[in-house]
């Protein structure tokens, strides 16, 4: 029970000890606040290979020595996934450089609806307001981009006083006629590519002052069709090839069992984290766990006999 209050004892109020406790422990909590707080055991090695090192370690490395590079992490649900592309985002912090984004898909919009070009949208949209809080007023050039690409985003309305009239199209009819050749990879849409030259614009500033730029996309691997991955992949990704900007995203798991290696031609670095350890003899998480006190084997042991 509560201490009742008087005249010369002080007001003892259990929630202020007990709330911030018990958010600590929520397991639906959000990620980010916990780790600050440093109460997450880092993996010490990759699940997969007990000699390589903890996957966070391996995408902030090739992150800090290959700008522009893609990555893409897989693994079940509940495996740890948003708890790693966090530690990776709190070690590329080391550097004063850095540029760190990280994005939650199902926050700010809905990718199973979406077009390709959404993806690379809204990566635009949040270095617009990182580079003016940074770099300062930005140009006009670059502040015709943000406007333009925010009304891609987002739509516009336009009213017109001569709306034009429905007709039918009369003139020759499209054939298409299959080449020879099939193309590894296919054609951007020109409404990406549109949204590509955008994004240039905007990242001029953060190419002059030469920063390392990250952007973490989670929430892609609980897409109900993983091919709706596969059209951001071979558009916006792709797209993205170039500019400088690193891309790790998660993926969706029946990707990493799939026959064509999609995962292997479309990115630089892939990471599996599976659903057991590789050598649970090897686990730096159960090394890491604290012994139990003697005195309670001790206790164990007497009650056993």
């Amino acid at each position: 029970m509560d201490q009742v209050a008087t005249a010369d004892t002080p007001v003892f109020d259990r929630r202020q000890i007990y709330r911030p406790f018990l958010e600590r422990l929520n397991p639906i909590a959000l990620s980010r606040p916990v780790i600050e707080q440093e109460l997450i055991v880092a993996p010490r090695s990759d699940p997969r290979d007990p000699e390589q090192p903890p996957i966070h370690e391996a995408f902030a490395s090739a992150a800090e020595l290959n700008r522009g590079s893609q990555m893409a992490l897989v693994g079940g649900i509940g495996s740890g996934k948003t708890t790693e592309l966090l530690l990776t985002l709190n070690r590329l912090k080391r550097h004063e450089d850095a540029v760190n984004i990280f994005l939650d898909a199902a926050e700010f919009t809905n990718f199973s609806e979406t077009n390709p070009g959404a993806m690379i949208a809204a990566i635009g949209l949040r270095l617009a307001a990182r580079a003016q809080k940074s770099f300062g007023k930005p140009t006009e050039e670059i502040e015709a981009a943000h406007s333009k690409l925010r009304g891609l985003a987002w739509g516009k309305t336009l009213w017109k006083e001569d709306a034009p009239d429905f007709y039918d199209e009369d003139g020759p009819v499209r054939v298409d006629i299959p080449g020879l050749m099939k193309p590894r990879f296919p054609h951007i849409e020109e409404s990406v590519a549109e949204v590509r030259g955008l994004l240039r614009t905007i990242f001029v500033p953060f190419l002059e002052h030469t920063s390392q730029v990250t952007v973490i996309v989670d929430g892609l691997d609980r897409l109900i069709e993983p091919e709706r991955f596969r059209v951001f992949a071979e558009q916006d990704l792709r797209a993205m090839r170039g500019l400088k900007i690193t891309i790790i995203v998660a993926a969706p798991l029946l990707l990493w069992y799939d026959k064509t290696r999609f995962l292997d031609d479309y990115f630089d670095l892939v990471k599996h984290i599976p659903a057991v350890a590789a050598d649970p003899k090897e686990s730096g998480f159960l090394k890491d766990c604290p012994e139990a006190p003697r005195s309670r084997r001790v206790d164990e042991r007497q009650v056993d006999e």
